[in-house]
């Protein structure tokens, strides 16, 4: 069954964001990563859950807890599907630690009381836009009086979007935004003409720019637009009882910034990895030839790409420094 779209006014996004940032207290732990085999006893043995949505951008949490640098250290990390929302899955942890991914559109939500922190950079990159070719929409530009669809109201491809029509000379408050967070309505009501664009996480819209034929027109990547290519846009979260205690916040943050270090490194491996080839036989995310497969593409084409290697050399992985930081959430 098809979900109904929400249609909702442009806003001032960036106000909203900027007010949480200041109305919250962020610790910025960069340039943390240990080296060597630390060892932990039993009872400095943290256990954490870490929470995951399934996309190719955690893929740093994956790796952190298939390749062993959670526990080394000292993290006994227990990998938790989020699938009632980042509320739910805290509300779940109780007072026990909890971490996962989080984009800049949870600070008003922070400044409200939901109660985790940054403490970490994750990467750069995963969010583009694309427009029908149909629509005759070429850049962000030709957006204006528009209706574009988001995946959530006000979130970070909304965000990205609406700055990037802004250093184009347009003006996002005549956009009309349209939240759906079904893919495939999105793209129905693309090719039904409802919507002339639509933002996306990864890997939506780089499916449908590569894989459809000159159907749809990238309008907007953040992992190459040169206004934003170096802006962190996925952040390292964590509840209070991780950013309360310093020290488990910087174990955290040095395991998953160990395993940004080793996807730079191993971006063919780590895409196995998320993609169910490892110890524990999790498949994090849907393997790349059944993802395209699932979306029409021709088999022999679904087999012969790897989408989400594509994606994971896309990005900058790891932490670069607590102004780097706060520039990106600003």
């Amino acid at each position: 069954m098809e979900t109904k779209m929400h249609r909702f006014s442009a806003k001032a996004v960036f106000s909203v964001v900027l007010a949480a940032m200041l109305a919250v207290s962020m610790l910025a732990l960069t340039g943390c990563s240990g080296s060597g085999d630390t060892q932990y006893s039993e009872d400095q043995i943290v256990k954490v859950d870490v929470g995951y949505w399934g996309g190719t951008c955690e893929a740093p949490l994956y790796v952190a807890y298939e390749k062993g640098f959670f526990q080394k250290y000292g993290i006994d990390a227990n990998m938790v599907k989020i699938t009632s929302g980042s509320s739910q899955f805290l509300a779940d942890a109780g007072d026990g630690a909890a971490i996962f991914e989080a984009t800049p559109n949870f600070l008003p939500a922070i400044a409200n009381g939901l109660d985790v922190k940054y403490i970490s950079e994750v990467h750069t990159g995963c969010i583009q836009a694309c427009a029908t070719a149909a629509s005759g929409v070429t850049s962000v530009k030709d957006l204006e009086g528009k209706t574009v669809g988001t995946f959530t109201a006000n979130d970070m491809g909304q965000i990205f979007l609406s700055k990037a029509m802004i250093n184009a000379g347009a003006d996002p408050s005549t956009v009309t935004w349209v939240a759906e967070g079904n893919i495939g309505t999105m793209m129905k009501a693309a090719a039904n003409g409802e919507i002339v664009a639509f933002c996306n996480f990864d890997p939506y819209v780089e499916v449908c720019t590569q894989y459809f034929d000159g159907q749809y027109v990238e309008i907007f990547d953040n992992a190459t637009d040169p206004n934003f290519k170096d802006m962190t846009c996925c952040f390292l979260a964590g509840n209070n009882t991780v950013y309360s205690d310093p020290d488990v916040a910087k174990r955290v943050a040095s395991a998953v910034n160990d395993a940004c270090a080793w996807i730079d490194e191993n971006p063919d491996e780590a895409a196995d990895i998320i993609s169910g080839n490892n110890d524990s036989g999790t498949t994090y995310c849907t393997p790349s030839a059944a993802l395209l497969s699932a979306f029409g593409v021709d088999e022999s084409k679904a087999n012969d790409s790897n989408l989400h290697k594509d994606l994971i050399e896309n990005y900058t992985w790891g932490n670069v420094s607590e102004e780097h930081f706060k520039n990106s959430l600003k």
